[in-house]
C-alpha cells in the first residue's frame, strides 16, 4: 500500500487546522477585542457604542454549536495521536480544557464578574498555542518521515492480526 495519499492527507489535516486557528483568531480580536476592557464590553454591551448585552439564548446559541465543533476538532485530533513518538496527549487536554473554559467564560463573564473576562482570554490564548503546537508538531513528524515508519508498522501489525483471525 502506498503511504503518499496519507502523507497528502496529513498535510491538508494541518493545512486545515492552521487556517481553523488563524481565521479564529482573527475573529476574536475583531469581534471581542484583545483586552479584558473589550471582552467584557463585548458581552455587556456600550450604549455610547450601540453595542446591545449579549443576552441568555444569544450566548447559548453560541455555546451549543461550539460545543459540537470542539467535541469534533478533539476527536479529529486524537486519532492522530497514534503517529507521536512524544507524549502529544497533554497538548489535547490543553485544548479540551481550554475550548470548553473559553465556551463556559461567555456565561461567567455576562453573569457573574467582569474580571472572567480575563479567564476568557487566557483559555482563548491557550487554546491557540497549543494548537499551533499540534500543527507544528504534526509538520515536523511529517517532514521527518516518522509517519511513513509507524504507519506502515501500523498497517503490518493489522494485517498480521486479521490473518490470524483477531481483530484488525
Amino acid at each position: 500500500m502506498s503511504r503518499e495519499p496519507l502523507r497528502l492527507i496529513f498535510l491538508f489535516f494541518a493545512i486545515f487546522l492552521l487556517v481553523q486557528a488563524l481565521s479564529g483568531l482573527f475573529l476574536f480580536v475583531v469581534k471581542m477585542g484583545y483586552t479584558p476592557e473589550h471582552i467584557t464590553e463585548y458581552f455587556y454591551g456600550s450604549e455610547e457604542k450601540f453595542i446591545p448585552a449579549k443576552s441568555f439564548w444569544g450566548i447559548l446559541e453560541v455555546v451549543v454549536f461550539h460545543l459540537g465543533g470542539v467535541y469534533l476538532y478533539v476527536l479529529f485530533m486524537s486519532h492522530f495521536l497514534f503517529l507521536f513518538p512524544a507524549r502529544a496527549e497533554f497538548v489535547l487536554w490543553i485544548i479540551y480544557i481550554a475550548s470548553l473554559g473559553n465556551i463556559v467564560s461567555g456565561f461567567l463573564i455576562r453573569y457573574g464578574e467582569s474580571y472572567f473576562a480575563l479567564l476568557k482570554l487566557v483559555f482563548f490564548v491557550c487554546f491557540e498555542l497549543a494548537t499551533l503546537c499540534f500543527i507544528g508538531a504534526l509538520v515536523i513528524e511529517l517532514i521527518s518521515g516518522f509517519f511513513s515508519r509507524r504507519i506502515h508498522t501500523n498497517l503490518v501489525g493489522a494485517k498480521n492480526r486479521w490473518e490470524k483471525g483477531g481483530r484488525g
